[in-house]
Protein backbone atom coordinates (compact mmCIF):
# COMPACT_ATOMS: atom_id res chain seq x y z
CA UNK A 1 0.00 0.00 0.00
CA UNK A 2 1.34 3.39 -1.03
CA UNK A 3 0.89 6.60 1.32
CA UNK A 4 0.87 9.80 0.23
CA UNK A 5 1.97 12.76 1.92
CA UNK A 6 0.77 16.91 1.75
CA UNK A 7 3.44 18.83 0.12
CA UNK A 8 1.48 22.18 -0.20
CA UNK A 9 4.07 22.92 -2.60
CA UNK A 10 2.08 24.69 -5.05
CA UNK A 11 -1.46 25.92 -3.21
CA UNK A 12 -3.64 24.66 -0.29
CA UNK A 13 -5.77 23.29 -3.07
CA UNK A 14 -6.47 19.27 -2.45
CA UNK A 15 -7.26 18.46 -6.23
CA UNK A 16 -4.47 20.44 -8.04
CA UNK A 17 -2.35 19.34 -10.25
CA UNK A 18 -0.61 20.76 -13.07
CA UNK A 19 -1.71 20.02 -16.57
CA UNK A 20 1.42 18.53 -17.91
CA UNK A 21 1.14 15.80 -14.46
CA UNK A 22 4.36 17.00 -13.33
CA UNK A 23 3.40 19.30 -9.99
CA UNK A 24 0.69 18.67 -7.09
CA UNK A 25 0.18 19.09 -4.01
CA UNK A 26 1.02 15.67 -3.00
CA UNK A 27 4.77 14.07 -2.14
CA UNK A 28 3.70 11.40 -5.34
CA UNK A 29 2.69 14.82 -7.86
CA UNK A 30 -0.70 13.33 -8.31
CA UNK A 31 -3.90 13.60 -6.34
CA UNK A 32 -4.79 11.22 -3.78
CA UNK A 33 -7.93 9.66 -5.59
CA UNK A 34 -5.34 9.16 -8.52
CA UNK A 35 -3.98 5.95 -6.51
CA UNK A 36 -6.19 3.34 -5.71
CA UNK A 37 -5.71 1.90 -2.46
CA UNK A 38 -3.20 4.90 -1.09
CA UNK A 39 -3.06 6.00 2.37
CA UNK A 40 -3.01 10.17 2.48
CA UNK A 41 -1.43 11.84 5.02
CA UNK A 42 -2.05 15.29 6.28
CA UNK A 43 0.06 17.25 8.52
CA UNK A 44 2.65 19.85 9.57
CA UNK A 45 4.43 21.35 12.78
CA UNK A 46 4.08 23.63 14.99
CA UNK A 47 5.99 26.30 12.91
CA UNK A 48 4.45 24.84 9.61
CA UNK A 49 0.76 23.68 9.53
CA UNK A 50 -0.38 22.25 6.71
CA UNK A 51 -3.91 23.33 5.23
CA UNK A 52 -5.63 21.46 2.52
CA UNK A 53 -9.07 22.62 1.17
CA UNK A 54 -10.86 20.27 -0.95
CA UNK A 55 -13.25 22.98 -3.21
CA UNK A 56 -14.34 20.47 -5.57
CA UNK A 57 -16.09 17.40 -5.40
CA UNK A 58 -14.45 13.69 -5.43
CA UNK A 59 -13.69 11.32 -8.08
CA UNK A 60 -13.22 8.30 -6.25
CA UNK A 61 -13.13 7.65 -2.26
CA UNK A 62 -9.90 7.41 -0.30
CA UNK A 63 -8.80 4.40 1.51
CA UNK A 64 -7.26 6.03 4.33
CA UNK A 65 -7.32 9.33 5.37
CA UNK A 66 -5.17 10.83 8.38
CA UNK A 67 -5.18 14.17 9.16
CA UNK A 68 -2.10 14.31 11.63
CA UNK A 69 -0.87 16.87 14.05
CA UNK A 70 -1.29 20.33 12.89
CA UNK A 71 -2.99 19.31 9.86
CA UNK A 72 -6.14 20.79 8.29
CA UNK A 73 -8.72 19.48 6.29
CA UNK A 74 -11.36 21.54 4.89
CA UNK A 75 -14.18 20.51 2.96
CA UNK A 76 -16.05 23.41 0.81
CA UNK A 77 -17.08 21.85 -2.41
CA UNK A 78 -20.78 21.97 -3.90
CA UNK A 79 -22.81 18.68 -5.14
CA UNK A 80 -22.92 18.35 -9.03
CA UNK A 81 -24.08 15.82 -11.37
CA UNK A 82 -20.68 13.90 -10.86
CA UNK A 83 -20.52 13.74 -7.26
CA UNK A 84 -19.14 10.68 -6.20
CA UNK A 85 -22.41 8.34 -4.99
CA UNK A 86 -23.56 11.66 -4.06
CA UNK A 87 -20.89 12.67 -2.02
CA UNK A 88 -18.37 15.58 -2.34
CA UNK A 89 -15.51 13.79 -0.75
CA UNK A 90 -15.25 10.01 0.48
CA UNK A 91 -13.20 8.24 2.49
CA UNK A 92 -13.02 4.55 3.82
CA UNK A 93 -10.93 5.63 6.90
CA UNK A 94 -11.07 8.99 8.40
CA UNK A 95 -8.56 9.46 11.80
CA UNK A 96 -7.86 13.02 13.20
CA UNK A 97 -4.98 12.88 15.60
CA UNK A 98 -4.96 15.25 18.66
CA UNK A 99 -3.70 18.45 17.37
CA UNK A 100 -5.33 17.77 13.48
CA UNK A 101 -8.84 19.32 12.03
CA UNK A 102 -11.26 18.43 9.55
CA UNK A 103 -14.22 21.33 8.81
CA UNK A 104 -16.87 20.31 6.46
CA UNK A 105 -18.15 23.33 5.30
CA UNK A 106 -20.70 22.47 2.74
CA UNK A 107 -24.47 21.70 2.66
CA UNK A 108 -23.21 18.51 0.18
CA UNK A 109 -23.14 14.98 1.29
CA UNK A 110 -20.01 13.40 2.76
CA UNK A 111 -18.51 10.05 3.61
CA UNK A 112 -16.70 9.96 6.52
CA UNK A 113 -15.94 6.37 6.16
CA UNK A 114 -16.79 2.94 7.94
CA UNK A 115 -14.24 3.77 10.43
CA UNK A 116 -14.10 7.17 11.62
CA UNK A 117 -11.44 7.98 14.64
CA UNK A 118 -11.66 11.83 16.06
CA UNK A 119 -8.75 12.29 18.58
CA UNK A 120 -8.16 16.14 17.25
CA UNK A 121 -11.73 18.01 16.37
CA UNK A 122 -14.09 17.85 13.16
CA UNK A 123 -16.55 19.94 12.83
CA UNK A 124 -19.74 20.02 10.37
CA UNK A 125 -21.34 23.26 9.34
CA UNK A 126 -24.73 23.84 8.57
CA UNK A 127 -24.89 19.97 6.69
CA UNK A 128 -27.60 17.31 7.33
CA UNK A 129 -26.12 14.84 4.94
CA UNK A 130 -23.03 13.48 6.04
CA UNK A 131 -22.48 10.00 7.06
CA UNK A 132 -20.60 7.33 8.82
CA UNK A 133 -20.71 4.07 7.18
CA UNK A 134 -21.13 1.86 10.20
CA UNK A 135 -23.21 4.65 12.27
CA UNK A 136 -19.81 4.66 14.55
CA UNK A 137 -17.44 7.65 15.56
CA UNK A 138 -14.96 7.19 18.51
CA UNK A 139 -12.14 9.13 19.65
CA UNK A 140 -11.17 11.65 22.48
CA UNK A 141 -11.48 14.35 20.66
CA UNK A 142 -14.14 16.84 19.66
CA UNK A 143 -17.10 16.79 17.08
CA UNK A 144 -18.73 20.37 16.60
CA UNK A 145 -22.22 20.14 15.21
CA UNK A 146 -23.21 23.59 14.15
CA UNK A 147 -26.66 24.04 12.20
CA UNK A 148 -25.79 20.60 11.16
CA UNK A 149 -27.32 16.60 11.63
CA UNK A 150 -25.22 13.38 12.04
CA UNK A 151 -26.96 10.25 12.20
CA UNK A 152 -31.14 9.66 12.63
CA UNK A 153 -33.72 8.37 14.77
CA UNK A 154 -33.94 4.84 12.65
CA UNK A 155 -29.63 4.82 12.60
CA UNK A 156 -28.25 6.68 15.28
CA UNK A 157 -24.55 6.91 15.71
CA UNK A 158 -22.58 4.99 18.34
CA UNK A 159 -20.19 6.88 20.47
CA UNK A 160 -17.00 5.24 21.96
CA UNK A 161 -13.43 6.23 23.53
CA UNK A 162 -14.71 9.92 25.10
CA UNK A 163 -15.51 11.70 22.42
CA UNK A 164 -16.85 15.25 23.31
CA UNK A 165 -19.85 16.34 21.35
CA UNK A 166 -20.85 19.92 21.03
CA UNK A 167 -24.20 21.24 19.40
CA UNK A 168 -24.97 24.81 18.45
CA UNK A 169 -27.27 26.61 16.22
CA UNK A 170 -30.37 23.97 16.28
CA UNK A 171 -27.89 20.94 15.58
CA UNK A 172 -29.08 17.44 16.27
CA UNK A 173 -27.26 14.42 16.98
CA UNK A 174 -28.72 11.23 16.85
CA UNK A 175 -26.40 8.61 19.13
CA UNK A 176 -26.65 5.49 20.61
CA UNK A 177 -24.95 5.78 23.73
CA UNK A 178 -25.02 2.21 25.02
CA UNK A 179 -21.28 1.45 24.23
CA UNK A 180 -20.31 4.87 25.20
CA UNK A 181 -17.07 4.50 27.79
Amino acid sequence: MTTVYWTGAESDDFYYQSSDGTKSNWSDNSIPQATVGATVVIAGTSDTPATAIASNPAIRQILNLTVGDYGTLEILAAANSSSLGGYVFATHALNITSKGTVVINTAAPVELGASCTVDGTLTLLNNTGSVLDNNSISGSGTLNLIGSRLGTVSNPVAVTGGLSVVLQNNATFYADLSGST
